[in-house]
């Protein structure tokens, strides 16, 4: 299967999990497209000075791969500047957030493995 960023799923949520701003979600493979435990493929864009508020996951594990762009993300608590090439990991039962530092729209690949 192939797909592009022109086949998926768009949502645009506004003050995402209680931060502030706009982040606009493609995503690119579904659960029934990966038929594992993924939670779908996604890319998103977190608007120039936008958040996404500190929330914890307790079913899941998320992973978040930087592609353009500067942020801060909350790991658990520790504020840490991230950049294009940056993981920010986060395993069931941990919480993490992300605010948009740069001048252009942070982008970053994002899925969930469920547990």
């Amino acid at each position: 299967m192939i797909k592009g960023e022109k086949d998926s799923i768009v949502t645009i949520s506004q003050n995402p999990r209680d931060g502030i701003g706009e982040i606009v979600g493609k995503q690119l493979l579904t659960e029934v497209d990966m038929g594992n435990n993924l939670n779908g493929l996604y890319i998103n864009y977190l608007d120039i000075g936008a958040e996404i508020g500190y929330h914890e996951h307790h079913n899941e594990d998320e992973v978040y791969y930087i592609l353009e762009g500067t942020g801060i993300a909350n790991d658990n608590g520790a504020k840490i500047e991230i950049s294009a090439g940056s993981v920010l990991y986060t395993k069931m039962g941990s919480g993490h957030g992300l605010k948009n530092i740069g001048n252009v729209p942070l982008k970053f690949l994002a899925f969930m493995v469920k547990h």
